[in-house]
């Protein structure tokens, strides 16, 4: 045994040695006193510590929404109006919060790597040999246990991928709930939510499985592993009991610090995921960004012009539009009617600049659009969607959508402009009456008349309209294009749309068919009687 005391004495006395430098005696007092405040102040740090990588990620999480709603509105119409609702909500939601978790966990691996250092390097002082060999163990370890990683990678793509589908399912359910309860469909609907639910708990449940698999089943292992390192260090090695325990002590943190990296390590592989599709989000709509290199400044006092306008959608063999040319006046109300799929949609995006010309030219008072400073071009439009969306907060707010430079004189303006001020003022709280989610405390017919309002108070000169008045009855539908009839004599309006009423009181009708003009009729009386209309040779 007088190894064993040669060990531990020697042990002992560095340790006081390391005391007595600190100004500690070996007295009891002191000794608690300096443990409380190593405690203490490692419990400080771990907080601060924590506070500090909760706000990194919170930043980071931020940053990620705003990088990919920035990318996606930056990026061209052909490429954003692909994209899944779902997805791009799941993006911002969960995938967002797992994605930024990976720099916590990259955070704390390091932290764990650090410690595991400090404990190796405190071992190999006290026994070179066993710290081989407990650095040995802890590396076959990891490798034993390494199944679980890869198993974790599958488990969360397919998390992953099911939260896309779910969410993509419930904005489908939510944008067509009426009809749903209408109809009864309720019972044939939850069955798909309840697979994508399923699908989402299957594979929550196997990462929880191996989270909790290789945190627990390696401690057992270890605790075994210090036994027989003790057994031999005292009975093959000839080493003293306290230094064994010092050993033992040191290896057990050493063996905690590693379970925890590599359990950082696998929630990296699990958040991996999540990283890689927002990302991809990202970047995908960052090379899909609108390219603009006109300068000039709008100027729209004359008419557009439409030469010879063809358009192919990217990785399509079929043009949209064919050979389309055509005169629009300064003003005036103009009906673009047509089957489906004739070429409508398009005509309209290709005017307002959300697509390009592959062949031929959009023209602003002779002027091709892409010369144009496209942004402010498109500031000088007014857009009222075929589905209405309005926000669950003020009249106020949905005609200004919150922009504070518009006044309430403008705001009141664009409401009676729309038609619409009659009934507003009507309300107990006027302007500033809330309209419940989407506008479900209005009528039909008034939250088309609010769309409207937010399309002028701006003072476009062009409004474009998608089937405005599809799902009116008739006395709001005559209001509408009472409104708009009147509207149209300092505004060009261009309405895609079917009904008589809409259709008698245009100007110019403009019909298209299989992506081709195949008419322009304009109104015996009216502000653009003697206006040209011009219809190449190959469409008439």
């Amino acid at each position: 045994m007088s190894a064993s005391t040669g060990n531990s004495s020697g042990f002992e006395a560095y340790v006081q040695d390391i005391l007595s430098f600190l100004g500690f005696t070996d007295e009891l007092g002191p000794l608690l006193v300096l443990m409380v405040g190593v405690v203490s102040f490692s419990a400080l740090v771990k907080l601060l510590g924590g506070i500090q990588i909760a706000l990194i990620t919170n930043r980071i999480a931020n940053n990620l929404r705003l990088a990919l709603v920035n990318a996606i509105l930056a990026a061209k119409w052909g490429y954003s109006s692909q994209l899944s609702p779902g997805g791009v909500n799941a993006a911002l939601g969960t995938e967002v919060e797992a994605a930024s978790s990976i720099y916590t966990s990259v955070g704390k691996g390091i932290a764990a790597g650090w410690q595991t250092a400090i404990g190796l390097s405190v071992s190999i002082a006290i026994s070179p040999s066993m710290t081989a060999g407990g650095f040995a163990f802890g590396i076959v370890t990891v490798v034993v246990f390494s199944t679980f990683v890869s198993r974790t990678r599958a488990s969360a793509i397919i998390r992953r991928n099911s939260m896309e589908t779910l969410s993509t399912r419930i904005v489908e359910i939510m944008s067509s709930l009426k009809g749903i309860k209408a109809m009864g469909h309720e019972t044939q609907v939850l069955p798909l939510v309840a697979v994508s639910i399923g699908s989402v708990r299957k594979a929550r449940n196997r990462l929880a499985f191996y989270e909790r698999a290789i945190q627990v089943l390696p401690e057992p292992i270890a605790a075994a592993a210090i036994a027989i390192g003790i057994f031999v260090y005292i009975n093959m090695m000839s080493g003293g009991l306290e230094t064994a325990a010092a050993l033992a002590l040191l290896f057990s943190r050493s063996a905690t610090s590693i379970r925890s990296m590599q359990k950082q390590y696998q929630a990296i592989v699990g958040q991996e995921p999540s990283y890689q599709f927002v990302n991809g989000l990202i970047v995908g709509s960052e090379n899909a960004a609108e390219i603009v290199t006109g300068t000039k400044e709008p100027q729209f006092r004359s008419n557009i012009t439409l030469r010879d306008l063809t358009v192919v959608y990217e990785g399509q063999s079929n043009a949209a539009l064919t050979g389309v040319s055509l005169e629009l006046p300064r003003s005036g109300l103009v009906a673009i009617t047509g089957p489906s799929g004739a070429g409508k949609s398009t005509l309209i995006n290709a005017i307002a600049g959300l697509e390009t010309a592959t062949s031929g030219s959009v023209e602003i008072d002779g002027v091709p659009l892409p010369d144009f400073d496209i942004a402010k071009w498109r500031k000088m439009i007014g857009y009222v969607p075929q589905e209405i969306f309005l926000f669950p907060e003020s009249i106020r707010e949905n005609v200004t959508t919150s922009d504070p430079d518009i006044t309430v004189e403008k705001t009141i303006e664009a409401l009676r402009h729309a038609d619409a001020w009659n009934f507003v003022q009507g309300l107990d709280d006027g302007i500033d009456t809330r309209i419940g989610q989407a506008g479900s405390k209005l009528s039909g017919g008034e939250r088309q008349r609010i769309a409207v309002a937010r399309a002028l108070v701006h003072q476009p000169q062009l409004l474009i309209m998608d089937e405005p008045t599809a799902a009116l009855d008739n006395e709001s539908e005559q209001r509408i294009c009472r409104a708009l009839k009147h509207l149209s004599t300092h505004v060009l309006i261009l309405i895609i749309s079917h009904r008589p009423a809409i259709v008698n009181a245009a100007d110019i009708v403009i019909e298209l068919n299989d992506g081709k003009l195949t008419s322009v009729h304009k109104a015996k009386q009216g502000p653009v009687q003697n206006f040209h209309v011009a219809v190449s040779e190959h469409q008439s």
